[in-house]
């Protein structure tokens, strides 16, 4: 019920939040916000909905956002480490929530080789 069939084709259009051959997964986010508007659902190898996230949106259905303008200020990955939002794992030199301040000695020598950032 959630697609309609394209003869020409052969197959499913499914309607918007649903996927599959038979237009049977729901996508994470539900029907009314699939993907949480910042992702591509599609199917996975184990023929689960699952989201492709846009850069800088993480979690399942893509609804938590980086810090830094969404890209830990270039500075850094962002995952989800159990938290609603996402988080950034700084680059060697970089610290803060947002990857933003410059460890003392900078990126080629943080903490002059004598310490960690």
């Amino acid at each position: 019920p959630w697609g309609e069939c394209d003869i020409s084709r052969g197959a499913c259009v499914c309607a918007a939040g649903y996927v599959g051959v038979n237009c049977t997964k729901e996508c994470p986010g539900g029907r009314a916000n699939p993907c949480s508007g910042h992702g591509e659902c599609g199917v996975d190898s184990t023929g689960a909905a699952r989201c492709s996230c846009s850069e800088s949106w993480v979690k399942s259905d893509c609804s938590a956002q980086c810090p830094g303008r969404g890209t830990c200020n270039g500075h850094g990955l962002c995952t989800t480490t159990g938290s609603t939002a996402g988080t950034c794992v700084c680059s060697t030199g970089w610290k803060g929530a947002d990857c933003a301040s410059e460890c003392p000695g900078g990126f080629a020598n943080a903490c002059s080789g004598h310490g960690s950032c």
